[in-house]
């Protein structure tokens, strides 16, 4: 016990004699901090965003009316053999209707009687293997026999996408 009530002593004589010089140390420690919690973050939220670009990015390739299940399947193949494409999904008339129903569960009756009238086109909803080469797939995509329309996801923005990762890239640079 002897001990600790020194220590306690000693300290608070210190702190007493060098006041000014703890003061600055304990404000330099704390900001010092501050500056550390604000990068990480930072850090993590464009972290966060980048995973999110990744998960939500992507096009969707409609397909013709006149397609048969032979053409679907070539154009499928088309897709796998471009260079940067990820994950590939078909979406059926039918289920483009039952998105379209879920979009709208609200306001069905924007939807009366299109279920037996088939308007909305089949499609392929392409991820991305590499961001950058979005364009290229794009274009690709755009020539392949069958496609009448390519378009980016409503949630993909490329020229976002591109910000989120060159600001990924200098907060690399940054704490490391």
């Amino acid at each position: 016990m002897t001990t600790n009530t020194y220590l306690i002593k000693e300290g608070y004589e210190n702190l007493k004699k060098h006041g000014s010089k703890t003061f600055s140390t304990m404000l330099i420690i704390c900001a010092t901090m501050l500056v550390l919690g604000i990068f990480m973050i930072l850090f993590t939220n464009v972290n966060k965003n980048v995973e999110t670009v990744k998960v939500e990015q992507g096009i969707q390739a409609f397909i013709e009316d006149t397609a048969t299940d032979a053409d679907i399947e070539y154009i499928k193949d088309a897709i796998k053999k471009i260079d940067g494409v990820g994950e590939i999904r078909y979406i059926s008339k039918d289920e483009a209707y039952e998105d379209a129903k879920n979009v709208f569960k609200d306001q069905e009756y924007f939807l009366e009687g299109l279920d037996k009238v088939q308007i909305f086109p089949a499609s392929y909803v392409v991820k991305f293997a590499d961001i950058e080469k979005a364009d290229n797939i794009k274009s690709q995509i755009e020539k392949i026999d069958g496609i009448y329309k390519v378009k980016y996801n409503s949630i993909f923005d490329k020229n976002i996408a591109m910000d989120i990762l060159d600001i990924r890239k200098s907060t690399k640079v940054i704490t490391y």
